[in-house]
Parts: structure tokens; C-alpha cells; sequence
């Protein structure tokens, strides 16, 4: 026999839990009564538990208690944690978004009317692009020349408008920006799979930015053309970022017949005049020079009744050339300058914008090239 401390009943020992190599000082019926006791006070139904000095936007994620014998709190520990953010259809939020950024421009670059007199219907303007890095910031301490998105800014439009003055006014004009257009793909400033870089910020500015500058370049294209496309690549520094730029430029172009802004989410980009098929791709993915092998798989039609294929693409920063068969692969350099990394490897490429003059039954037929040192004595003086 044993007495409970607990009811101060004597039971016998089959009564009571045992405890090691003995016995438990309170029976199995007040155990039990007092287990129901502590869930009770721990029911968040029942209890608030200081719900009241929980902040705002926070709610209870545990409660941990000393109880006595009787049942009764000795001490109390609240846990909170953030509530948790509606759910979102991840759809309609970028959608919100690309429409909030192109909102501050939206109308404030108006398109140019057509001013050129007379249009070859047989030639397309081509202009690739290369890796702009727009963003990224170097200092002449370390690099020798100090860089930032103005000065960005402000030599693709000089380019952009010295080779359309140059060139003469085709009927379509091709924009392609072969991807990485921005240094980096957040506002942690890395690349898309998280290396750092050297940015300039706020983040927001040079997104804004980055929208002001392919407008600029399109509605300048209006001016010599009829009919403009652009094209968007996804590159090893934007992956995302190319995303939201693509669809930005679409709501911005949605009521202007004469642009044509594609959107889709490829990694290799198509375009067909006549019996010209051109291929667009960063070219950090694969080889380059297996892309006209997928052109071939992937657009057997337009493969097969054009003549002059051609292959656009960037990621190295300079300029190759190897012709294919079927098909002639180049790579373009950027306008922007190489970071601290670019310039520690040794990398020393020059740096300019070209215009390649295609012909809908002859293909290639001329070459405009814009170079950056040009711009920049411009600029200095």
C-alpha cells in the first residue's frame, strides 16, 4: 500500500506509475487529472497567453511552462513569429510589378513619327548588343577608368544614334541584347546563381534606368523604321531579371502596332527575313557551336528555305567568328568597361556597337561599328 501525495488516499501499489527502481508519489488517477489540467492551459482556444502584447504583423508560435503540482503556472515563455504573407498567384504578382515599373514611363518617351523619306522593303538594320552590364560600377584605382550606369547610359545612346544616322533607313530594324544587360540580378547585387559583384545602387534606379534605355533606342529606331523587334536574352547575370525587362517593354509597347517586343521565355531566340534565319543566345549555356544544329532541330521549315543563317550571342565579351556549317557563329563584345575581376584575368578587350545591313534575298551585305573610345573623347571634351 501507498499514499498519494497528491489526494492523501492509501492505494495500493498497482495504483501508481513507477519511477525508476520505485514509485511515483502521486496516484494514476491525480496524474492523469493533472496532465488534463497543463493541456488545458496550453489550448490556445482557451487562453490568450499574452496574446495582447504580441506586435503587430506577429503571432504565437509557442508556449513553454513550469507548472506545479496542482496544476497551477510558475512561469510562462511566449515564442512569436511573423504571420505568414497571403499567398499570391505568382502570375498576377509579376504582372502587378512590370506594370508599377513601366507606370513612371509609361507615355513620358512618346514614339517618334517615321521621318525617313524613303525605306529599302529588301533590308533589316541588326544591332546585337553585347553584354552592357548595366550596374556595375569600377573606379581608375583599381581598373583605370571609372564607370557607372550613367556613363552607360549615356554611350549607348550615343552609339545607338551614330549608327542609325549611318546606316541607311531599312524598312525593319532588329534590336537583339544578347543578355547579362544588367550586372546584377538582385538587390543583394549578385549574379543569378549568387556571385558577388560590384554594383551601383539603389537597385530600383537601375532597373528604371535600364527601361528608360531600351525605350530610348526603340523610339529612336521609330525614326528609321517601320517596323521594329526586339529581343530580349537571358543571360548568367539577369536570368531573372531579363524576364521582367521583356514583359516591362511589352505593356509599355502594347498600343504600338509598329513595335514588336517577344516575350517568350526561350533560351534561344528566333527570327526569320526572308532567306535570312538569325539565332539569339547569351552562350553561357552549351556550345556555341552546336546552336546551328539545334536551329536546324528546332526550326526545320525556316532551316530549310533560308540561305544565310547567323548565330548572336555575347558572355565572352569579344569578338569571334567561326563559320559553321550552315551557319556563321559570332560573339560581341560590350560597351561597359570590365570590372576589378575582368581586369585582375588579364582580359583586355575593346569595346564597341555594331549595325549589320542584311538583305532578304543576298544576306550580310555591310557592317557599321560605333567604338567606344570615340564616344568617350566626345563625352570628355
Amino acid at each position: 500500500m501507498r499514499v498519494c501525495k497528491t489526494c492523501s488516499e492509501e492505494k495500493s501499489l498497482s495504483e501508481f506509475h513507477k519511477n525508476g527502481d520505485g514509485w511515483r508519489t502521486d496516484c494514476k488517477q491525480c496524474a492523469k487529472t493533472a496532465q488534463a489540467i497543463r493541456r488545458a492551459k496550453k489550448d490556445p482556444t482557451e487562453h490568450d497567453y499574452g496574446r495582447k502584447d504580441v506586435p503587430e504583423g506577429f503571432r504565437i508560435k509557442g508556449v513553454t511552462q513550469l507548472l506545479g503540482s496542482d496544476g497551477s503556472i510558475k512561469s510562462q515563455h511566449v515564442k512569436t513569429e511573423r504571420e505568414p504573407e497571403t499567398k499570391q498567384d505568382p502570375k498576377v504578382a509579376f504582372t502587378a510589378m512590370t506594370a508599377a515599373l513601366c507606370e513612371p514611363y509609361r507615355g513620358s518617351i512618346k514614339p517618334r513619327a517615321r521621318t525617313a523619306e524613303h525605306v529599302d522593303e529588301d533590308l533589316i538594320a541588326v544591332i546585337p548588343i553585347g553584354d552592357l552590364h548595366h550596374g556595375l560600377i569600377t573606379h581608375a584605382e583599381e581598373v583605370g577608368e571609372t564607370w557607372d550606369y550613367r556613363n552607360s547610359e549615356e554611350c549607348l545612346f550615343d552609339a545607338v544614334d551614330g549608327l542609325l544616322d549611318a546606316a541607311p533607313p531599312a524598312r525593319e530594324c532588329l534590336i537583339g541584347n544578347v543578355g547579362d544587360f544588367l550586372h546584377s540580378d538582385n538587390s543583394k547585387s549578385q549574379t543569378s546563381k549568387g556571385t558577388p559583384l560590384d554594383t551601383q545602387g539603389p537597385r530600383f534606379s537601375v532597373m528604371l534606368t535600364c527601361i528608360r534605355m531600351l525605350r530610348r533606342c526603340i523610339d529612336r529606331a521609330l525614326e528609321n523604321h517601320e517596323l521594329v523587334t526586339v529581343i530580349t536574352c537571358t543571360g548568367n547575370h539577369d536570368g531573372e531579371s531579363s524576364l521582367w525587362l521583356r514583359l516591362c517593354l511589352s505593356l509599355a509597347y502594347e498600343n504600338e502596332p509598329r513595335v514588336v517586343i517577344r516575350t517568350e521565355d526561350h533560351k534561344i531566340h528566333y527570327h526569320r527575313f526572308g532567306k535570312c534565319f538569325f539565332a539569339w543566345t547569351h552562350g553561357d549555356t552549351g556550345k556555341l557551336a552546336d546552336v546551328p544544329l539545334v536551329m536546324a532541330v528546332d526550326r526545320p521549315h525556316d532551316w530549310a528555305e533560308t540561305e544565310h543563317r547567323k548565330v548572336f550571342s555575347g558572355h565572352i565579351h569579344h569578338t569571334t567568328v567561326k563559320e559553321m556549317p550552315g551557319a556563321v557563329c559570332q560573339t560581341y563584345r560590350s560597351l561597359s568597361k570590365g570590372d576589378k575581376w575582368h581586369n585582375w584575368s588579364q582580359y583586355r578587350s575593346d569595346r564597341d556597337l555594331v549595325l549589320e545591313l542584311w538583305h532578304r534575298e543576298y544576306g550580310h551585305i555591310q557592317t557599321f561599328t560605333h567604338g567606344i573610345k570615340r564616344i568617350l573623347a566626345r563625352q570628355s571634351s
